[in-house]
This record gives structure tokens, C-alpha cells and sequence, in this order.
């Protein structure tokens, strides 16, 4: 059966039937009632530091997904050295809360921090670690075979990263749709295997453009954070895939052959299928934008 993981970052205010009879409307494929098949919530974010949850807001998340039988992974970004500080009751808060509670890292200092902290953690390498080509500009591509090999794999896909990983104890892997790879979704035999949708991330970075707009767009100001109400289409006819901005963060979505495609694999081999229209404060990008 298919493990689905909802990414919220706000409890919602309906019941379970009403959650699964809106989710069933992001599925491409299946007619049948898939709402069943979610049984995970996924809290936190891999970009923005600003977007985690307090203690308090996750205590609340826990409890919201116990009272459901749901699973629960806390998703991190990339974190300075006094982020993690920052960040420490976060995380003692959760061991508290499930001393072996899952955490997807998308920094190895992250990691190498919890596995002293909280060895009973386990940990998953978020899809930022999955290096791969990921640019969704390249419409109609016809690369020759070594390109195209290029194109088709991920960090992650590589026997050395692979063996950092499972050196450290990393019991799953994260991942993204590449959008010029042939075979659709990866497969696993050695990690759990995550595939993230209906968007795949290509870009990212510390300055966030959309929080620097009322300041001008000079970079450094309060965090308001827009994100959660604002993402922004960009519109190039060069672009594969339709492309968007939501906070400091580039997405392409997927393609309905993709998503199609899939749903097909996942119901064949053991992928969690991560939901992420809902943590992007809309399932549509709400302003459009002429790229350069």
C-alpha cells in the first residue's frame, strides 16, 4: 500500500473524512478512496529556519497526529552553527515529545549534531542533499547518452554518497522528481524511499526576494512571513515545467505524465509520497511573473 505524508503548516480546521475527501482532488490517477493511504504529517521546512515550528506549535502537531494513528517527521534546512543553538529546544522538545522521532536533515552539521544529542532520532537525508540537474528551463531537451546520464541521476544515486549516508545511520532518502529524468520515480532497495509532490525544488538560498518587497527589496529585514499566503509564477518560454517562488525557494511543478506516472510506480513499490501543495499557502501560484 502507498504510505502518504501530508506536509501542513497549520492544523487543520476540518475533521479526517473532510481532510481525505480534499485531498482526494490533488490525486491524478486513482479513482478509488486514497485518503485511507495518508497515515504521516510532516512539520517543519527544509529552506527557511523562520518557518519551523515552536516547541509549543509542535507539541500541538503531535498530539493532532497521534489522535489520528499518524506518523510524525520534522523537516529542517540548512542551519549555521547559531542556528542550531537556536534551534536546540526544537529538537529537545521533540526527543521529549518521541525519543526516536523522525527528522529529515538537509545539512550534515545538522546531522552529526543530533547523532550526539539524540542517537534515538531517525534521521533521514532531506532532497537538498540530492544534488542533481534539476533546471526546469531546458524545454525539449535532446541530450546525447553521456549528458542525459548526467541529467537522470542524483546525488543520491551515487555509491559514495550512499555509503556516507548509511554510515551515519540514515535510514531514508528524500527525493524530487528530476525533470529530465527518463525513468519517473526512483526506486530503493537499501533506504526507505520518499518522493515529494506535486513540486520538486530546484534552487534555493539565504536571502528571501518576496520578504525583502516591502522593504524596498533590500534583503535583511523583518520576516513576515509572506510565504505562507504568497507564491509567485515566473512565465519564460523556455521553461519545461511551470516554475513558481514561494519564500527564498524556486519549484517546478509536475507535469501530469509525472504525476500520473507516479501514483503508478508508488502503488508497486514501497514509496511515501510526500503531499506539499498545502505548505505552500496555496495550490496554485496566485501572481505571475515575466522571467529575463
Amino acid at each position: 500500500m502507498i504510505e502518504v505524508a501530508l506536509h501542513l503548516r497549520h492544523l487543520p480546521r476540518t475533521g479526517a473524512a473532510a481532510l481525505r475527501e480534499e485531498f482526494q482532488t490533488h490525486i491524478p490517477g486513482p479513482e478509488e478512496d486514497v485518503g485511507c493511504w495518508i497515515s504521516r504529517l510532516y512539520v517543519g521546512d527544509e529552506f527557511c529556519a523562520n518557518r519551523l515550528p515552536s516547541p509549543d506549535r509542535l507539541a500541538r502537531f503531535r498530539r493532532w497526529a497521534d489522535e489520528r494513528r499518524f506518523g510524525l517527521s520534522l523537516l529542517t534546512p540548512i542551519l549555521s552553527d547559531a542556528g542550531i543553538e537556536d534551534q536546540t529546544p526544537l529538537f529537545d522538545a521533540l526527543a521529549h515529545l518521541d525519543p526516536t522521532a523522525e527528522v529529515v536533515i538537509n545539512d550534515w552539521g545538522v546531522m552529526r549534531f543530533l547523532r550526539a544529542r539524540h542517537p534515538g532520532f531517525r534521521i533521514a537525508a532531506g532532497r537538498l542533499l540530492d544534488k542533481g540537474f534539476k533546471d526546469p528551463r531546458i524545454a525539449g531537451a535532446r541530450p546525447g547518452a553521456d549528458v542525459h546520464a548526467l541529467m537522470s541521476s542524483g546525488a543520491f544515486d551515487h555509491d559514495e554518497i550512499r555509503e556516507k549516508v548509511n554510515g551515519n545511520g540514515v535510514c531514508r532518502l528524500e527525493r524530487d522528481l528530476l525533470p529530465h529524468r527518463g525513468e519517473t520515480a526512483p526506486s530503493d532497495d537499501r533506504f526507505g524511499l520518499s518522493v515529494y509532490y506535486p513540486f520538486g525544488c530546484f534552487t534555493s538560498g539565504r536571502i528571501c526576494w518576496p520578504a525583502s518587497a516591502r522593504q524596498g527589496f533590500v534583503p535583511g529585514g523583518p520576516c513576515d512571513r509572506i510565504c505562507g499566503t504568497l507564491s509567485m509564477q515566473l512565465k519564460h518560454p523556455d521553461f519545461a515545467l511551470p516554475v513558481f517562488q514561494n519564500g527564498n525557494t524556486l519549484f517546478y511543478r509536475y507535469s501530469p505524465v509525472m504525476l500520473s506516472s507516479l501514483w503508478r510506480i508508488a502503488e508497486n513499490r514501497a514509496l511515501r509520497l510526500v503531499f506539499q501543495g498545502w505548505a505552500m499557502g496555496c495550490d496554485e501560484p496566485i501572481r505571475g511573473v515575466q522571467a529575463a
